[in-house]
């Protein structure tokens, strides 16, 4: 795997990171290739897969609505596993209805061209980096 993907995907992560409204999803176009994929964990209810970057963009601008404004997402590593490249992302705040939320992600994924092409959701982040088997 090219140290350019790692460092492109670490660019990536960031700038998902970053968002903190729903209007900013847009940024995320330098990030994903317009022809991305996203797969959720099939363990959360009503686990879907989205298409193409309008439908991956809706998606995350969903998640960033039932969040809330408190939500903070925090990169805590991107690194190359033998399963491939993986992002952590810790999402915690406060819900709109006033739940507290505090949760590791993993997200396997790939790059080309600079971009991510694919990414998959994982409940358990160990999961993710291949550690534990789902």
């Amino acid at each position: 795997m090219a140290a350019e993907d790692v460092e492109a995907g670490r660019c990536a992560w960031e700038a998902f990171t970053s968002m903190s409204d729903p209007e900013e999803v847009g940024a995320l176009a330098a990030s994903w290739d317009p022809d991305v994929e996203y797969v959720e964990d099939p363990k959360w209810p009503g686990a879907a897969s989205f298409r193409g970057y309008e439908a991956v963009s809706a998606r995350f601008g969903e998640y960033l609505e039932d969040l809330g404004a408190s939500a903070e997402l925090v990169l805590e590593d991107v690194r190359e596993t033998p399963q491939g490249l993986v992002s952590l992302v810790r999402a915690r705040g406060t819900s709109p209805s006033g739940l507290p939320f505090d949760h590791v992600w993993g997200y396997r994924f790939r790059m080309r061209d600079g971009r991510v092409v694919w990414f998959r959701a994982y409940l358990d982040p160990d999961e993710a980096l291949g550690t534990r088997e789902g």
